[in-house]
């Protein structure tokens, strides 16, 4: 069983916005690239997105790990206490920009990284505490 702790941030949001001083980000998922691609192409975003968007492009893309064991990238489905959820593992600057993605510095996150299906991972935040199932790794 894993465990993290702290607040999960799977569900603030992304504000697209200029990159910060540290304007290169450290790696991204393959999805979050695809899906900077696609809003580029979309066109119609002021300019601080546009910049966000191709700091993430520039930014490493770490590969399609495959396999068993969940790693950035992955689309994982879960049972937990209130039913199931799927989500995609990503970085921080991904949240908002990648559908359902859970960062892999949020508890959730960390606690996913390297489970594979049938692993069950407990999550603490905020004195409460969960416990999920993996139902399914996909790619």
């Amino acid at each position: 069983m894993s465990k993290a702790f702290t607040k999960e941030d799977d569900e603030t949001g992304f504000t697209l916005g200029p990159p910060s001083s540290a304007a290169a980000l450290a790696w991204v998922s393959f999805r979050a690239a695809a899906a900077a691609r696609d809003k580029l192409a979309q066109g119609g975003l002021a300019d601080a997105d546009v910049a966000r968007l191709n700091a993430i492009l520039k930014a490493p893309v770490v590969p399609r790990a495959g396999g068993a064991e969940i790693a950035v990238g992955a689309e994982v489905r879960l049972r937990g206490a209130r039913g199931e959820r799927t989500l995609v593992l990503t970085s921080a600057a991904e949240v908002g920009l990648v559908a359902g993605a859970v960062s892999t510095s949020a508890p959730l996150g960390r606690a996913l990284v390297g489970a594979v299906v049938g692993d069950e991972v407990e999550v603490e935040a905020g004195g409460v505490g969960e416990t999920y199932e993996v139902l399914a790794v996909s790619w």
